[in-house]
């Protein structure tokens, strides 16, 4: 059972800056493929090596952080109060803390590109479109994996076991 960090809003908040143990050799064989594809990645970092946030700075956080747009030419930021210091937190904060480059683009990737990328990780079904992929046609470590990007960060399409091509 985990253990109350603090309260804050009637909300209970535990301590949860736990690395993922994607290097671990005692996952079943059929993780390890998706294991050193995490360790490789580019949030390889955020996921074994989080940083330690006390939870005094994490409730500081929560309580005094303040939305700031940058203005014209400024970074968006939120601005909180730690022992008496004003902390700024920006795009450019969250990717050196996460190991992530500094992408000023986003680069288009073809239905060629996909569809290589599907084969390669082992789907069962039709590769003739891709917004009609299905999960339960991938391996169940991937479809696992893709069921935590679509929920993550997808909003709910026709069903959860559809990959939308935004996850791919």
């Amino acid at each position: 059972m985990a253990t109350t960090a603090f309260s804050a809003s009637a909300l209970e908040f535990v301590p949860n800056n736990y690395s993922a143990p994607v290097a671990n050799e005692n996952a079943p064989e059929a993780f390890h493929l998706i294991q050193r594809f995490l360790l490789n990645s580019d949030i390889g970092t955020a996921l074994t090596e989080p940083s330690k946030l006390s939870a005094t700075q994490i409730k500081a956080f929560w309580q005094t952080g303040v939305y700031d747009d940058g203005g014209e030419n400024g970074s968006p930021s939120i601005i909180f109060q730690y022992q008496d210091n004003d902390c700024t937190v920006t795009p450019r904060t969250v990717r050196d803390a996460l190991g992530l480059e500094d992408f000023n683009s986003f680069t288009v990737i073809g239905d060629s590109e996909l569809f290589r990328m599907m084969r390669e990780i082992g789907y069962s079904g039709s590769l003739t479109k891709i917004g009609q992929l299905k999960r339960p046609l991938l391996r169940k470590e991937w479809s696992f994996f893709f069921d935590c990007i679509t929920r993550a960060f997808g909003k709910k399409c026709t069903n959860w076991d559809a990959i939308p091509t935004d996850s791919l």
